[in-house]
Parts: structure tokens; C-alpha cells; sequence
């Protein structure tokens, strides 16, 4: 792609100047034509090698930027608005580009809308980028195309991902001090181990006598440190990356995924929050006009966890071979009771779409008073790890001490 000057009139005689991104002079030709102007003088901008690299460099930067949850909001927010009031799709994407600083969402709406004004239709334009546009999204963009809602789609798009979007704050908020408190009770046995007890441990062992065990295995936790730490990072480091080599195979995608949902508190809060977000997305999409069996499908490939994505799609199978929508939950093994008697009524009710909203509400429910209490339900746990810790050093530290007290005082 290059940047081309173009001087031309529009229907009404005006004089149209600008700068245009194509391939050529004919793509250039063809746009300023379906815009209505008559091109009078069209030139090829020279720039420098070294300049064109660096703008390479400098777009490909912006393209791995991800595009935050509220740009794609505030998006779908202002095209709602727009075409309500009747204003044609490529003058509000072109109205609406001005408003983003994100550099590579820039660069992708600008190519969109020269995309349609060139015939393309609006959906396959941004299935071109996945990375900003994900499968459900473009495909409820197309189902609008088709229903001529595309208005409200794009406000039930707006909604879907500002939900998604607390959802995930909240988690990550939920998440955030039981971290920290495991990464400073790591942090300060690591500076006792190396720093703290080596400056006792040459004066405790001249003491002559036999040393209790918690000493014993603190000294022995220094020493390790102090000699092999080099090989303790350079472990931690293999480690991590056979992690992260493991995880990009489908079995070790799907292995992690089952142990993730396995962890105590957490395991529990991210399998409702999975059916909480598959719900929630197949009510959207099936609201939307989307064939349920093609929606399952495209929500599957969105909940973010491998394991649940097969059962998913092993659910849609056997929709697809015939079996009731209730009976089909019931026999993946992953809904509750509850939630499988409120499809059956969805099924009795024809009223589907309504039910997956109200069961996606009760999941919400309970994961956001899992997330509220989560501190209460790990401070147990985080009590008795840390506890252990101190009364391991206490005991280490003060032993000694109280063995030469008690030799002292014999003699």
C-alpha cells in the first residue's frame, strides 16, 4: 500500500483535495468514483526507503497493541447512534475514526470503510481482522446485514462487551490480593534465607551441640539458595518454558485448562464464570437471528478454556444429531440440575433465548458472591501458609537460643 495525492470535483463543481492509502493509481480512480468525484490529477507520494521502513516497523508496533474493551464499546456505542438516525455505514465510520487513538484500530476502520465504499460488505471487511473483530462479533455484524437491524446489533454488541469486559475486572480485582500476599511471603523467605540466617548460622554452629531440626532446615534452605541459585533460576526459567511450549499443543492446552479449573476457590469462580460467559453469548447471539446450532459453535471458540470449548462443541453435536436441547446439557455433565430443568422449559416454551438469559443471570449471581467472598474463603488458607512460614523461621531462629540459655543456666 502507498499514500497517493488526488485532485478532483464533485458532482456540485467543488474542488476535492486529499491523500489516499491503495495499491495504485486504478484503486485510487475507483474510490474518489464511488465518492462521487471526478479525479483531475492523481500523484504518487515519494518517500524515502529508510522513512517506509520505519513506518513498517512503527504499524506493526501498532497492530499487536490489542484494541481495549472499551475502544470496541465505545465503537459499537457510536455506530449504534449513527445508523438509528439513518446516517449511511461508511460517512459514520468515517465521522467515527477521528474519535480513536488506538493507531492500528485506526489504520483497520479506515480500511473498512474504503473496503465498503469499494462494494465489499461491511462484515466480510472485518472478518480481514481477527485481532480486533473476533468470529462472533463479525458474525453478529452479518446476521444484521441480513435482518437489516444492524442499529440494534450493534447496541447488543455494545452491552455484551461491557459485560464481559466487568466480568473480567472484577476477577482480576477478586485475584489481586491473594497474589500479592503468596508473591511477598515467597519474597520475604527468599531475603531470610539469603541475607538473614546466614549472618547466625557460623555463630550457631560453633556452639558445639546438636542443632534442632527447624534450624537445621533452615541452614540447609540458605545454603541451597546461596549455592544454587543460579541453577534455581535457570530451573524456573526451563520450566516456564516447557509450561508455555506444553500449552501450545492442543492436549497440553486442554490438560492445563482441566488443572486451572481444579484449583480450590479459583477452579469453582472460573467454571461458573465460563457458563456464566456461554450463556450470556448464546442468549446475544440467538436473540440476534443467529441459527442455535451455528451459535453454540461461535461462542464455543470465545469462553477462553479448551476443556469446556470440546464439551461445548460436543454439546452442539449432539443438538446437531437430533437430541433435545435439555436432555443434550444433561449428558456433557457440565450444567447444574437447575439450569438443565430451566432449558427444558425453554424447550416446552419456545422461549429459548429468554431462559439462556435468565440462567446466564443466575450464574452471574453466583460467581460475583464467590468473587465478593473470595478473601474471606482463601484467608484461611493463606493464614495457615503463612503461619507456617513464621512459626518454621520462629521456631528456627529461637531454638538455638533457648538450647544455649538452658546450657548456660546448667553450668
Amino acid at each position: 500500500m502507498a499514500n497517493f495525492t488526488y485532485r478532483g470535483r464533485d458532482q456540485a463543481g467543488a474542488l476535492q483535495e486529499g491523500v489516499m492509502e491503495a495499491d495504485s493509481v486504478n484503486t485510487v480512480a475507483s474510490k474518489l468514483g464511488a465518492m462521487g468525484v471526478t479525479p483531475l490529477e492523481i500523484e504518487l507520494v515519494k518517500m524515502d526507503q529508510g522513512r517506509s521502513q520505519l513506518q513498517a516497523v512503527a504499524d506493526w508496533f501498532h497492530d499487536q497493541v490489542p484494541v481495549t474493551p472499551q475502544d470496541l464499546s465505545l465503537l459499537c456505542r457510536q455506530l449504534y447512534a449513527m445508523l438509528h438516525v439513518g446516517v449511511p455505514i461508511n460517512i459514520a465510520m468515517r465521522d467515527i475514526v477521528e474519535t480513536f487513538r488506538h493507531q492500528g484500530l485506526v489504520r483497520a476502520l479506515l480500511n473498512i470503510t474504503e473496503n465498503i465504499e469499494e462494494g465489499f460488505r461491511f462484515s466480510d471487511s472485518l472478518e480481514r481482522y481477527p485481532k480486533i473483530f473476533p468470529p462472533l462479533f463479525v458474525q453478529m455484524v452479518r446476521t444484521g446485514e441480513e435482518t437489516g437491524k444492524m442499529d440494534e446489533i450493534f447496541l447488543h454488541l455494545a452491552e455484551h462487551v461491557e459485560k464481559e469486559a466487568g466480568f473480567k475486572d472484577k476477577m482480576m480485582s477478586a485475584l489481586r490480593y491473594p497474589i500479592f500476599m503468596v508473591i511477598a511471603a515467597l519474597a520475604a523467605m527468599m531475603v531470610i534465607s539469603v541475607w538473614v540466617i546466614p549472618a547466625f548460622t557460623e555463630m550457631l554452629a560453633n556452639t558445639g551441640g546438636e542443632l534442632p531440626t527447624p534450624t537445621v532446615i533452615l541452614m540447609a534452605t540458605s545454603d541451597f539458595f546461596i549455592n544454587y541459585s543460579v541453577w534455581v533460576v535457570v530451573g524456573i526459567v526451563l520450566l516456564i518454558a516447557a509450561y508455555i511450549a506444553h500449552r501450545k499443543t492442543p492436549e497440553g492446552r486442554e490438560f492445563w485448562d482441566r488443572v486451572l479449573l481444579r484449583v480450590p476457590v479459583f477452579g469453582e469462580m472460573s467454571r461458573t464464570g465460563i457458563l456464566s460467559q456461554f450463556t450470556r453469548s448464546l442468549a446475544l447471539v440467538s436473540k440476534s437471528g443467529v441459527p442455535l446450532s451455528q451459535g453454540i459453535e461461535l461462542v464455543a471458540g470465545t469462553l477462553g478454556n479448551l476443556h469446556y470449548e470440546n464439551k461445548i462443541l460436543e454439546f452442539k453435536a449432539r443438538i446437531d444429531e437430533g437430541i433435545p436441547f435439555s436432555q443434550a446439557a444433561r449428558e456433557i455433565g457440565i450444567f447444574t440440575p437447575m439450569v438443565i430443568q430451566i432449558f427444558r422449559v425453554g424447550e416446552q416454551t419456545g422461549k429459548i433465548d429468554e431462559l439462556l438469559e435468565h440462567v446466564s443471570t443466575v450464574y452471574d449471581r453466583e460467581v460475583n458472591h464467590t468473587m465478593d467472598n473470595i478473601n474471606t474463603l482463601i484467608e484461611p488458607l493463606m493464614l495457615a501458609l503463612i503461619g507456617s512460614l513464621v512459626l518454621m523461621l520462629a521456631l528456627g531462629v529461637m531454638l538455638p537460643y533457648l538450647e544455649m540459655i538452658k546450657s548456660a543456666a546448667i553450668r
